[in-house]
């Protein structure tokens, strides 16, 4: 642990009324999300995200680097966003 921890963190809330840049009626800052992925896990680790919404844990992930995501979504329109978003292609069960 170090003080990093501690600071105080202020992040805007996604707006969630405009098209753009949405992905999911009820969207996480990202920028809170990179700091939980970088204090919870370390380079090389796989982070489980079990309801994965839009992807922001996804895109925190990606920008944080080193660390490989696993995202469960059992909506097709959020697992349609998250391949947008992400780049990536589903693998249903």
């Amino acid at each position: 642990w170090d003080d990093r921890r501690f600071m105080v963190q202020n992040h805007a809330r996604p707006q969630s009324n405009f098209d753009e840049g949405s992905h999911h009626p009820t969207p996480k800052p990202v920028s809170l999300l990179k700091i939980l992925v970088e204090f919870g896990s370390a380079p090389g680790d796989v982070v489980l995200d079990p309801f994965a919404g839009g992807g922001s844990v996804g895109q925190a992930c990606r920008e944080v680097g080193g660390r490989r995501c696993v995202l469960v979504e059992k909506e097709a329109c959020h697992c349609h966003a998250i391949e947008a978003r992400l780049g990536v292609a589903a693998h249903a069960l």
